[in-house]
């Protein structure tokens, strides 16, 4: 996190002197600047209604000097309805809010934009920068939405930000088009409560043959939780600030049904601790939330950068880098993704990134969500399912990955296979990968990637499998110390001739009771203890090969009641008992 030497800005009140102000006006016309017989000033715009000056620093960003103000009679005043603030213009200066370090520009529809690094800072606004930057009153701070981090000075025009916005009726009307309307307290529901059933699991969610359950449904908010009810963008935009402001209290904020569409716009930048979002209906599919493609301009769809955040029942993406970004930078801890649909990103689905120092991301749950590329293919190499550097104790489980390849036909040396289904690495830890199912992807699950390796975990009760020629390995662990990898099942109809590879020095490993027909096989000075794997599976003993549906439909002499007892698997990727000794891959018979 960029942290800013300390920059005291003494709040001043607007104070006008008597002959600076014009004398008295009954009727005040649009675009007017006016007050009574208090200080406060107030803009009057083209809606009717009057928008106060929160203080003189916004003022001044908008007007050089007070001899435009009028002077009208209080009655007058009151006769124009408040509606709402005003807001820095765009570009003219820089603000933090006091107790947080972190220093925002002003984008031109409203929204503060983090700048990430002082040398962007000075890039933008030259090398005296820190004297134009303001520290915002928590209060005041409340009226602004969160847009996208400033990650170079390419990112941000501070001219160009403000040459938009040349009144403040322009500026408001940008405002309107953003954020829009549509929250409601727990004390003035506008809408019934959702219909989710919270006394045991959720419906099973079943695609191509694969049905997968889970348990332990998300909770009907508290009597102590604040809820919004949202219909649109910018009504959610609008919930984000006001669950801002209520700390910390937590709030649920439920989408109903329908399509949120953000073409033309960036997502949601989630810096409130312990918010939940999640679809009404508990659907996923009922709640839309989309960019405007893989190539448009919308590059996330979240930004979690606060703890203890849920995502939940709604389908996401469309979006030219990820849908999801956690900022493990940040320390961010305990997302909770579930029952999402996860759709096209042009980089990797889910994001977990670092600044490769000390900060560490612990403790994310995602599970029973689907993430898939629509097309059966994604737009280049450079893209994933789950990637999450410097995680510690993350669990991804009953969760399904689809189709996540590269459109490149062979490997010039570059790696142009698409990143994996599951990737934990630069030093993540103690990662549980369980229970899920794989389908047509480059790369299934890995822990590490060359010298970027990984400690501790299980990867346990996955089914896996391929079928276009062109592929890598199913479970690959790269200077992966003290890994379980137990009772998978992999299947490949590629021309890749291994479904588990251990690799290097640093990887020491358990492999054990896994079913496949491609090799378990060390590479490059890795190490493994191989128990009872049987690497000779067949096609025609799987429910639904081509679905990745790979439970067994028969007995098999030499898999079935075939494997060694292991404590830390007692059940199957159904959750069923396992026998003793158990079958040979994820399904026991």
């Amino acid at each position: 996190m960029l942290r800013f030497a300390r920059i005291v800005v003494w709040m001043v009140s607007i104070v006008m002197l008597a002959g600076a102000v014009r004398p008295v006006m009954a009727a005040p016309t649009a675009g007017a600047l006016v007050r009574g017989t208090q200080a406060a000033v107030y803009y009057v715009a083209a809606d009717g209604n009057r928008y106060g000056f929160p203080n003189e620093k916004t003022y001044r960003t908008w007007y050089a000097d007070f001899s435009s103000v009028q002077r009208i009679t209080d009655d007058a005043l009151a006769a124009l309805p408040l509606g709402g603030v005003v807001r820095y213009r765009p570009g003219v200066r820089l603000v933090k809010v006091e107790s947080d370090p972190k220093v925002y520009a002003v984008g031109s529809y409203g929204k503060l934009r983090w700048v990430t690094t002082e040398t962007i800072a000075q890039q933008l606004y030259g090398a005296q920068w820190t004297s134009m930057v303001d520290d915002l009153p928590a209060a005041f701070f409340a009226h602004y939405t969160i847009g996208d981090p400033i990650a170079s000075a390419a990112d941000y025009d501070p001219a160009g930000s403000s040459d938009v916005v040349p009144t403040i009726d322009v500026y408001l009307q940008r405002i309107a088009e953003r954020e829009g309307t549509g929250t409601s307290s727990a004390g003035a529901q506008q809408l019934p409560p959702p219909p989710v059933d919270v006394s045991g699991e959720i419906a099973s969610q079943t695609r191509n043959d694969i049905t997968v359950t889970c348990a332990e449904a998300l909770a009907q908010p508290g009597a102590d939780m604040y809820v919004s009810y949202v219909t649109n963008v910018g009504g959610l935009r609008t919930a984000i600030t006001d669950a801002r402001t209520r700390l910390p209290q937590t709030t649920t904020i439920f989408l109903t049904d329908g399509t949120y569409d953000l073409t033309g716009q960036q997502g949601f930048w989630i810096d409130v601790p312990g918010l939940t979002i999640r679809g009404q209906s508990g659907t996923r599919d009922a709640v839309t939330i989309r960019g405007g493609g893989m190539t448009g301009g919308t590059t996330h769809v979240f930004w979690i950068a606060a703890d203890d955040v849920t995502l939940a029942d709604m389908t996401i993406g469309w979006v030219k880098h990820h849908p999801i970004q956690v900022f493990g930078e940040q320390d961010v801890d305990r997302l909770r993704v579930r029952n999402l649909r996860i759709a096209d990103g042009g980089q990797q689905l889910l994001k977990v990134s670092t600044d490769f120092k000390t900060a560490m991301s612990d403790d994310g749950i995602v599970e029973c969500s689907l993430f898939e590329y629509t097309a059966g293919i994604g737009p280049s190499w450079y893209i994933g399912g789950i990637d999450a550097h410097r995680s510690v104790g993350w669990i991804v489980r009953d969760n399904t990955f689809r189709n996540i390849r590269s459109p490149e036909t062979a490997d010039d040396g570059r790696g142009n296979w698409a990143e994996h289904a599951v990737h934990f690495w630069s030093d993540s830890k103690n990662t549980i990968v369980e229970r899920n199912i794989i389908v047509n992807s480059d790369r299934g699950i890995g822990f590490g990637l060359g010298d970027r390796g990984h400690a501790g975990g299980i990867i346990r009760n996955n089914m896996i499998f391929h079928d276009a020629s062109y592929g890598d390995v199913g479970i690959g662990l790269e200077n992966a110390a003290d890994v379980h990898v137990l009772h998978n099942t992999i299947f490949f109809n590629n021309n890749y001739q291994n479904a588990i590879e251990y690799r290097f020095g640093g990887t020491r490993a358990t492999i054990a009771n896994n079913l496949t027909n491609k090799r378990i096989t060390a590479r490059d000075g890795g190490t493994a203890t191989l128990t009872t794997n049987a690497t000779n599976a067949a096609a025609e003993w799987f429910a639904n090969v081509a679905a990745g549906n790979l439970r067994l439909t028969r007995a098999i002499a030499g898999i079935t009641d075939s494997g060694t007892s292991a404590s830390n698997t007692p059940t199957d990727i159904d959750r069923a008992t396992r026998a003793n000794p158990p079958d040979i891959g994820a399904d026991e018979r």
